[in-house]
Formats: structure tokens, C-alpha cells, sequence
């Protein structure tokens, strides 16, 4: 790609879409200005104008070649830069550490870089910016203080710059995004047909009708890093496999702002998910910034997290310790709007009513490996590498409480980072019990009995494990004794009032599964229901779990 020209989009004679990726990036430079204008573009505005990542690629040529140098950004004046996100992929590409610093501040040649990262340099170069942030190049990889201290920033990386280049189609960082676009079509298998139109400016352009197919999977989409690059970078330019797009928070919502060369319409719903609630956020964060949030855009705030958790957690990670730092950005602008604490992928309000979660179980599941790093307490989604489902318990039993949660971040600069240990101290009754392996296990649900020797009575409780049995104690010996503690209890009436059926109340009973651990800790397995019970067994259950009386517990 040549410096400093707009690269207009080939042609194919046998296509009616063209089969290069690169689209016209002069039309691209436009709506950069055009989401720069306050009254058009509230939503996609820089939050800090000032704001500037600590270290910046400087984009040059040296005989019509690009050669970058590594500055550090307090030599330069605030300006406009942009940030790539991009797959990785295997750990051998080119990085800076403490060892090569001053060799890539005197400069780096373009063709030394992985392919998606050249091709990043050309789009950027074309888009007529001269800085550009790229993860790998611009922290210092072998020193551990400096990542930390660096991606506590990354909101403010992504949300201040110009443009997000984001490399969804790259599987790896050698792979590149720029090549020809694949026909999504099997051989024969195409009919198309495109139609001339007339817009109302008086333009002539024209669309192509074709078959439905399926859109492929983004490399990107399953990337646990790049999820809140997405959503914290107010304008974006999607190299995808079957089109371009340029998404910004207006455009979401109006085409007038929209872009996109190659195929449209068939953007996956996660996608177009991750586009509004990167819309939201932007809007819920300008509304904050008069003082803290009151309901009910508080209430959508935990709503809308939880549905971040949920899409976050579906996305692999390549290194678990980075669990909850690949989600720090977004927790960090999560608090300053919140005003609240923030505590292991929970918030300190809300904590109480949201240790039910539970994995949703999945046919990629791999078993659970010892971590040789701290990642989370077990209480905590951020401890399991899996996907979850995050539960909101509205109202909770009677006995239990909250009574202290202590956290020790890695580094103390970086609270919404990596922990190095942390506990919860509850208060709530409890009954021990056995789970055994042979109690009609699935991977990740069991039976299992609660006893009643008093009343000669028997309740099966549905357990949802948190890991396969296989992944824990079970594995060694048939059963393994553990505690249910009652989180949520209550009884609500069932069938219609106007029905033939009569109405009755049954009564529930949730709560948190754990397992003894020395020194009087615990920690949590998993989670249980008792539910649809009359209301005589559902008392009698009750009364089970509180004839040992309210207790504290310290899960770890």
C-alpha cells in the first residue's frame, strides 16, 4: 500500500462485489471528520481531547518505505492517533521489552512486522494519522509493572482515539487483513443479480441480490482481549472476511453514518450487540458525568453489565491469569459511572444478589487445568475458564448477608487488574451434605439428597457444578462432602386465577455450594435448587437448613 494515497477498491469483472478488502479509505477519511463534529456526533466524541497513551508509533517513510519509531508521547503534542485490535495468536512475533526499547525509538522497519500489523500501518498511514498504538509495540512485554500500569488505561486508549482498526478477519498477527475477500458462495453455486438504484441526491449506485449464506466466524469475535476494544472504541473500521465497515456510535443507529464495502446486511447478532451496547455505554457515561447515576439507568447499568459478563466469558482467553485484566477497561469506566466498588467482576451494591451464577455448559469444554498464578476467589465467575451466566437474586433469604469482601490487587495502581488473593465473609444457614459421583452426574448438573432423619424425609436438590466432576476431588474417591448454604428462599403462588386449576403457593430454596477447605475456609463448587415443593415440605426443608442456626463462613 503506498503512503499518504487513498486506496480506492478493485475491481473483478466476474464479481459484482469487489473481491479486495481494502475499500475507499478517502470516504473513510471523511466520516473521521464527520465523528469529530460535536453537533452530529455527541456520542462518538474524544472523552479527554488531551488524553495521549504513554508510548506512540510514529509513522514515517525512508525511500517510500514505512519505518516506524517508538516515542514516548510527552515529547509530542496531543493529536490524533489510532489503535489496532488484532489476534495475536502465537507469542514469537515481534515485541518491545526493556532490552530493545532504544533500538525501536531509533526506528523499525515496517517489513520487520508481522503482516496484519504492516497492514495496519498502511490503512492508518492512508487515513492520513501519523500515530498509531498497538498493544505489543507500544507496553514494554517483559516488565510486568509497566503492563499493569499500562492496561489500566487501556479504556482511555481505546476510547480516545481517532479510529479503532480492528483485524477481525486475522486468525494470527502473521496472517493480515488486506487480502482478497473469499467468495462466501460455493462454486456453482452463485446466482446473482444486481439491480441499478437512483438515491434521492440524485446518485446512481446499485445492489446485489444473491442467496443467503452463512457469515464465517471472525477471529476476533472469539478473542477475550479485543471484546472491550470493541466496545470502548467509539469508531471503529472492521476488516472482516466478507466486507469493511466503518461502525461509529451514531451510526448504529442511522445508515447516514454507516459504511460498508462488500457484502451488508449479514452482520452476526453478537456483533451487532457488541455495536449497541458500545453505543450505550458512550450515551449511560455522558449522562454520569453530572453526578452519580440514579435509577433507573442504574438499574439498566446492571443489566447491561450483566449482559457483558455474559458475552465476555463466551470468548477464549490465552492466558487465564488475564481473566479479569482483559475486562479491566470496561470495569473502570463501569465504576466511574457506578460510583461503587469494584469486586472480582461484581460491584460492591450488588454483590449479595449476584453469587449465583452458573456456567453454561458447552460442548468446547475443556477440563480445568492448576494455574500456576492466582486468577480470583472462587466465589467469583473470573475463577472458572468458562463461559457463565450471570444470575441477579432479587430477594434474598432472610439469614443471609454480606459481611466483608477483601480483595489484594496485584499491583495497587491497578484495582480493576489482576488480585493476588481475596475473600468474602458471609452470615446464612447451612446443611452438610454429600455429593457422590454416582448421583446421576451430567458434566456439569447433579442430584443431590438432603436427608431428614427426624422426619424420615428425603429432598433431591439440582446441583450446578462449576467444574466436571473429572476436574475436581470426584475424580479420586466417589463422593465429597459439602456444604449448602441458602442464598435465596421464598414461596410464590402458582396457576391462574381465572383458570380451572386452583392455585396454590410452592416454595423455593437456592443457594451456594462449598467445600470444607483447611484452616475453616471454604470454597465454592458450585450452586443449588430445591424448588417446587409444597409448602409443608418446603417449611420442613426450611426448618432443616435453620435448626443449625445462622453462621459465618469465609469462602475463598
Amino acid at each position: 500500500m503506498p503512503a499518504s494515497n487513498c486506496n480506492v477498491m478493485g475491481t473483478n469483472e466476474e464479481r459484482a462485489v469487489a473481491a479486495s478488502t481494502v475499500p475507499d479509505l478517502c470516504e473513510v477519511r471523511e466520516f473521521i471528520l464527520f465523528s469529530n463534529d460535536k453537533e452530529r456526533h455527541q456520542a462518538c466524541r474524544r472523552p479527554d481531547p488531551h488524553f495521549m497513551p504513554t508510548r506512540l508509533l510514529e509513522i514515517g517513510t525512508i525511500n517510500g518505505k514505512f519505518r516506524l519509531k517508538l516515542c514516548n508521547s510527552n515529547k509530542i503534542s496531543p493529536g490524533a492517533y489510532a489503535a489496532l485490535s488484532y489476534c495475536w495468536g502465537p507469542d514469537k512475533n515481534l515485541k518491545t521489552s526493556s532490552t530493545n526499547l532504544a533500538r525501536h525509538a531509533a526506528g523499525i522497519d515496517a517489513e520487520d512486522l508481522p503482516q496484519t500489523l504492516q497492514d495496519a500501518v498502511g490503512v492508518v498511514d492512508s487515513l492520513g494519522l501519523t500515530l498509531l498504538w498497538i498493544d505489543a509495540l507500544c507496553i514494554l512485554q517483559d516488565d510486568e509493572h509497566d503492563k499493569a500500569t499500562e492496561i489500566a488505561t487501556m479504556d482511555k486508549v481505546y476510547a480516545n482515539a481517532t479510529v479503532t482498526v480492528a483485524a477481525s478477519r486475522a486468525v494470527t498477527a502473521q496472517a493480515g487483513f488486506l487480502a482478497d475477500r473469499p467468495d462466501p458462495w460455493p462454486t456453482g453455486s452463485r446466482e446473482l443479480f444486481e439491480l441499478p438504484y437512483r438515491l434521492a441526491d440524485g446518485q446512481t449506485g446499485s445492489i446485489v441480490l444473491g442467496p443467503d449464506f452463512n457469515r464465517p466466524d471472525e477471529p476476533l469475535d472469539f478473542r477475550a482481549w479485543a471484546y472491550q476494544e470493541r466496545l470502548l472504541s467509539p469508531r471503529i473500521l472492521d476488516f472482516g472476511a466478507i466486507n469493511t465497515r466503518w461502525i461509529c456510535c451514531q451510526s448504529v443507529e442511522s445508515d447516514r453514518y454507516a459504511f460498508t464495502d462488500g457484502w451488508d446486511g449479514l452482520n452476526t447478532l453478537n456483533t451487532v450487540r457488541d455495536d449497541l451496547k458500545s453505543k450505550h455505554i458512550s450515551e449511560l457515561y455522558e449522562k454520569s458525568k453530572g453526578g452519580k447515576l440514579t435509577k433507573p439507568p442504574m438499574t439498566a447499568f446492571r443489566d447491561l453489565w450483566s449482559g457483558i459478563v455474559q458475552q465476555y466469558t463466551a470468548r477464549t482467553i490465552g492466558v487465564a491469569e488475564d481473566r479479569l485484566l482483559a475486562l479491566g477497561g470496561i470495569a473502570q469506566q463501569f465504576g466511574t459511572i457506578l460510583d461503587d466498588d469494584y469486586k472480582a467482576g461484581f460491584w460492591s451494591s450488588t454483590l449479595a444478589h449476584s453469587l449465583m451464577w452458573t456456567r453454561i455448559e458447552h460442548w468446547k469444554h475443556e477440563p480445568e487445568t492448576p494455574h500456576s498464578k492466582y486468577i480470583a476467589p472462587s466465589w467469583s465467575w473470573a475463577s472458572l475458564n468458562a463461559w457463565v451466566d450471570t444470575v441477579y437474586t432479587r430477594t434474598l433469604d432472610e439469614n443471609f448477608r454480606v459481611l466483608h469482601c477483601h480483595l489484594e490487587p496485584l499491583y495497587k495502581h491497578a484495582p480493576y487488574g489482576a488480585l493476588s488473593s481475596g475473600f468474602l465473609r458471609v452470615a446464612g444457614t447451612a446443611i452438610e451434605t454429600v455429593w457422590g459421583s454416582n448421583q446421576d452426574n451430567s458434566r456439569f448438573a447433579s442430584r443431590v439428597s438432603i436427608r431428614d432423619t427426624t422426619a424420615n424425609r428425603k429432598y433431591v436438590a439440582r446441583m450446578e457444578h462449576d467444574r466436571a466432576p473429572t476436574d475436581l476431588s470426584l475424580e479420586v474417591k466417589a463422593t465429597l462432602p459439602v456444604l449448602f448454604l441458602i442464598v435465596a428462599s421464598g414461596d410464590r403462588r402458582t396457576g391462574k386465577a381465572n383458570s380451572k386449576c386452583r392455585c396454590r403457593n410452592q416454595g423455593s430454596i437456592k443457594g451456594l455450594v462449598l467445600e470444607s477447605l483447611p484452616g475453616g475456609t471454604y470454597r465454592r463448587v458450585g450452586c443449588f435448587y430445591l424448588g417446587g415443593m409444597e409448602m409443608e415440605s418446603y417449611q420442613e426443608c426450611l426448618r432443616l437448613f435453620r435448626d443449625g442456626g445462622v453462621r459465618e463462613f469465609k469462602i475463598v
